[in-house]
């Protein structure tokens, strides 16, 4: 394994599927998050991207400039976990194969960012909290975070082999849209988190909601509530 526990595509097919999600895009610009080695990198290029490809490994950043030698190629030396909102370009896609260790992290910053569309590589199992329902158990905190700001679907499952080490585990493609009408993410994250320290309590049990509230839905438990149900909870209690 190199530094930074990298794990970097070799699969072919993979890449190309990775690369039809964008092709609604018309602004033909990407930021590609963990750039590598440049794999995915060299195929969006292909496809008449442009690509400001961020990787905080150095050695691998000099391995990406060596094997990709366009101008449609800006390469950053940076972890993009510290990347403010006026030093990007444009927010308008973002694309990576991300690590499971910062997983949380990176969507969260794609969420602070306000990227229009990202395509990620992530571990399958955080693929599917990700896409999880009400009720199931994969469904969490990170789950109602990303799906309300976000349409998320999971496109394809990756095999282990499709890397290079391959991982312990396997992982997917999902697709992330931005949703027309989100809250507020500093506050609505303080909620979910304090929502979610007691998923199998009572809602009620857990906030403070208004006298007038929907009875019904105060006596699910908090892991039974939808992103919708739970998104009218806080516009409710922040107008109380």
């Amino acid at each position: 394994m190199r530094p930074f526990g990298q794990h970097f595509l070799i699969d072919e097919q993979v890449v190309h599927c990775l690369v039809n999600q964008l092709s609604d895009q018309q602004n033909k610009f990407v930021i590609e998050i963990g750039a590598g080695k440049g794999f995915i990198t060299k195929h969006l290029i292909q496809n008449g991207f442009k690509v400001l490809a961020y990787e905080i490994d150095e050695k691998v950043a000099n391995e990406l400039r060596e094997n990709i030698k366009s101008n449609n190629l800006e390469v950053c030396v940076r972890d993009f976990l510290n990347v403010s909102y006026e030093k990007l370009p444009t927010l308008n896609c973002c694309v990576g194969s991300i690590p499971y260790q910062i997983s949380s992290l990176l969507i969260r910053k794609i969420i602070s960012l306000s990227f229009q569309k990202a395509v990620l590589i992530v571990q399958k199992e955080f693929a599917d909290k990700l896409i999880a329902l009400p009720s199931m158990k994969k469904y969490t905190f990170i789950s109602v975070l990303a799906q309300s700001f976000y349409n998320i679907k999971k496109v394809c499952n990756i095999s282990k082999n499709s890397f290079s080490p391959p991982p312990k585990v396997d992982s997917a493609i999902i697709v992330m849209n931005r949703k027309k009408q989100v809250p507020e993410l500093d506050r609505y994250t303080l909620f979910l988190r304090k929502l979610f320290t007691s998923p199998n309590k009572i809602a009620r049990n857990v906030a403070n909601f208004p006298l007038n509230f929907q009875y019904e839905i105060l006596e699910k438990r908090v892991r039974d509530l939808s992103v919708d149900e739970i998104i009218e909870f806080y516009k409710n209690l922040r107008s109380d």
